[in-house]
């Protein structure tokens, strides 16, 4: 790998990793193998209807996983614009995006290949088992083949900015992350920091401004027991909505800035700094995952790392100068 970004996880004790260096997913196996799933390393846009290992996609750092319940590997082709499928024999196709850029705003229903998306960023398998989008706004994708709008502002501006206050918006625009919690409500953070909640009766609630990766969303997946994992330039942290909807922030394991010199395992432990946009995972055994950032103010450490439910970190991969784009 050379910059691992996107994380799912399998039901198997599996990883599947989007290497936003090589423009290739990789799964990782529960024997600490890797296999190629998607992506030829070659960066473009075609392949569809054949081997997914074949076909050249094009993946940005917003570029996010999500796994159906029945094998089929959804991947944000961001750099095209589109949402493709792996089936479980292998076979990719493009399930939404027309690949030709745009403000990436589906206003409320549409079929979804003719959908201009944008850069597509989170993705996430809802109660429904529908596939939920974050592109301009937040779309599901439906089972006849059309894009519906869920959330976020559908017109052309919007103020959720870091110059103006998001709570006194009614909406919000170009999300990031996405998960949901066990009782069906939508969580999301957006470029503009803020991490919203949209409950199955479409009520939005803003929870407040955070920050990720030098200013990008904060990374989000859904995690054992209905609560959703956020990862930020703060630590790894389990997200429950309490009392009269206030979010609860629960540690899962602190890291802040240091020298990323020494050890790495030491580093991740003590020293280092969780900043990425898109990788975290959690497992069905209660692992969790995650990938540090390159590139920004602090480190130029880049790995992914598992987490036990104890809290012992241990390092899967790693490089010490890896590659930017």
């Amino acid at each position: 790998m050379v910059h691992p970004d996107g994380l799912v996880a399998g039901s198997a004790g599996d990883l599947y990793i989007a290497d936003v260096g090589r423009d290739q997913i990789f799964e990782r196996l529960p024997s600490g193998k890797y296999r190629l799933v998607a992506g030829s390393g070659r960066r473009g846009f075609s392949g569809d209807g054949g081997p997914a290992a074949r076909a050249e996609i094009d993946l940005l750092w917003s570029s996010g996983l999500a796994l159906a319940n029945n094998g089929t590997l959804y991947i944000s082709d961001s750099g095209n614009g589109r949402v493709r499928a792996v089936a479980p024999d292998g076979i990719i196709c493009t399930v939404a995006g027309d690949g030709k850029g745009g403000a990436g705003m589906v206003l409320r229903s549409m079929p979804a290949l003719k959908a201009s998306l944008g850069e597509v960023a989170g993705l996430a398998i809802g109660p429904d088992d529908d596939l939920y989008i974050a592109a301009g706004n937040v779309v599901k994708l439906t089972p006849g083949g059309n894009l519906q709008s869920v959330a976020g502002n559908n017109a052309p501006f919007a103020c959720g900015t870091a110059f103006c206050n998001p709570a006194s918006e009614p909406d919000f625009r170009n999300p990031g992350g996405l998960a949901f919690d066990a009782s069906g409500d939508l969580f999301v953070s957006t470029w503009s920091y803020g991490l919203y909640e949209v409950t199955p009766l479409d009520k939005l609630d803003y929870l407040g401004q955070e920050r990720g990766d030098d200013g990008a969303p904060e990374a989000l997946a859904g995690a054992p027991g209905g609560a959703v994992l956020e990862a930020n330039h703060a630590g790894l942290f389990r997200l429950t909505t309490g009392a009269q909807g206030k979010v609860v922030h629960t540690t899962v394991i602190a890291l802040g800035p240091g020298d990323p010199t020494g050890p790495l395992d030491r580093a991740l432990g003590a020293n280092n700094i969780f900043v990425d946009d898109y990788g975290v995972a959690a497992g069905p055994d209660g692992m969790v995952y995650a990938d540090t950032n390159t590139g920004n103010a602090w480190t130029n450490v880049s790995a992914l790392v598992e987490v036990t439910p104890g809290g012992a970190v241990r390092a899967l991969w790693k490089s010490a100068n890896a590659a930017s784009r």
